[in-house]
């Protein structure tokens, strides 16, 4: 039934989604880690300034962990679903299936905590302005240990454009869909 269903569909079978979810945890743990690693130099750089638009900005973590590692993963597999959706790569009714396979690659053990900071972002789905906020200053608080950190979590939010096609990415290249690969590559050219 595999290779019918996506020569009719275009969509992958159910016998591939293990692997295509395998591959996308995998492309996100490497986006994860390069677009943290570029919020703690931007955080850096912006707190070793000198002069009056110094900033005292404590860097408390360099390395992916904790909170932050949660955040992302969650806010992550937020877009993911949007992307999976946007481009119908898999079935509207199969995609919680899908979703629960991904989510449990992506999130291991720590599927329910995960899902904790998910809801925060889902909850403000109508203000992307908040949703923003909050999962910015969900990872800023891991790195600078500062428990309101707005002024840190506006410094970072000029990588969320590249941070959201980066993931994009990862999940149309995982689908084989070298069109939209090309256009979000051309995209980021432009950031």
């Amino acid at each position: 039934m595999g290779i019918f269903s996506r020569l009719f569909t275009g969509r992958p079978g159910r016998e591939d989604w293990s692997m295509i979810s395998f591959n996308i945890s995998k492309g996100l743990e490497d986006v994860r880690k390069t677009w943290f690693n570029s919020c703690v130099k931007v955080l850096q750089e912006n707190s070793s300034k000198k002069g009056k638009d110094s900033l005292a900005i404590e860097i408390v973590h360099i390395r992916l962990g904790g909170e932050a590692n949660l955040a992302i993963k969650a806010f992550q597999l937020y877009l993911v679903s949007g992307f999976l959706s946007q481009h119908s790569y898999i079935s509207s009714t199969k995609g919680k299936d899908f979703a629960d396979i991904l989510y449990a690659q992506v999130c291991g053990t720590q599927i329910l905590k995960c899902l904790t900071f998910f809801s925060r972002y889902q909850e403000a789905l109508s203000d992307r302005g908040t949703q923003l906020l909050r999962f910015t200053s969900d990872v800023t608080k891991y790195i600078t240990g500062n428990k309101a950190p707005l002024i840190e979590s506006m410094l970072i939010t000029p990588t969320m454009p590249l941070f959201v096609s980066l993931n994009h990415i990862v999940v149309a290249n995982c689908f084989g869909d070298n069109k939209m690969v090309k256009k979000l590559e051309s995209d980021i050219e432009k950031y």
